[in-house]
């Protein structure tokens, strides 16, 4: 009997993908900072319509949040690093603390503004983290823009929960509520609402001394 050759194609595709994978070039950093802003991902045609609408709604907050807040992920690829855009928030970042929590518009002696001090040490670590790293492989001090993320994601709430105050103040002037009736109603409601979400569904999943414990607990933190 004549012994048919054997079909080693089933051995050699794997390492032929890898290799291929492995010979691709690089993705141009211009186009990952692009990537990195971008609020629409790559399954967003195979998305539904209304989640389509609500994307495309979202997307400037969105662009806003990629714009102030460095990304730190270790089950990211490369942990998120994205150089040009991590570099950009050595800027963006410390001027959006101080804009928004007010502190950059006072001045010194009425002349100079506090708002622009920020500006030259967050150019000088822009230009050590460019000349100290690579786009292919985030650096050693690649976890400092984590604690930067945390920083500026505090910011953030802060500004919002100012801006749902606001609003809710503003609803009761228009419907003639006094504070004292709104910190009664709407404010304590949505205060308390994710504490009772969260705690709900800890005593659905049988941890029901914790449930009690936070319902304790949260209101003093």
């Amino acid at each position: 009997m004549e012994r048919r050759p054997r079909d080693n194609t089933t051995e050699t595709t794997p390492l032929l993908l890898a290799q291929f994978k492995s010979a691709q070039k690089p993705e141009h950093p211009a186009v990952k900072m692009l990537k990195g802003l971008s609020p629409i991902n790559g399954d967003f045609k195979q998305q539904r319509l209304w989640w389509k609408i609500i994307t495309v709604l979202k997307a400037p907050v969105t662009i806003l949040l990629a714009a102030t807040i460095p990304l730190v992920d270790d089950s990211e690829r490369d942990h998120c690093w994205n150089k040009w855009l991590n570099i950009c928030h050595c800027v963006i970042s410390p001027c959006f603390i101080l804009l928004i929590t007010k502190a950059g518009l006072h001045t010194i002696d009425g002349v100079f503004p506090i708002g622009v001090i920020p500006i030259i040490p967050g150019l000088v670590i822009a230009v050590i983290v460019a000349l100290t790293s690579t786009s292919g492989h985030p650096p050693r001090y690649h976890f400092l823009f984590a604690w930067m993320g945390f920083a500026v994601a505090i910011v953030w709430i802060y500004c919002l929960a100012n801006e749902i105050v606001n609003m809710l103040q503003a609803l009761g002037v228009i419907i003639n509520l006094t504070h004292a009736v709104l910190g009664l109603t709407l404010l304590a409601w949505g205060n308390s609402i994710g504490d009772a979400i969260s705690n709900y569904t800890m005593a659905k999943q049988g941890f029901s001394r914790m449930a009690i414990s936070a319902c304790f607990g949260g209101p003093l933190l």
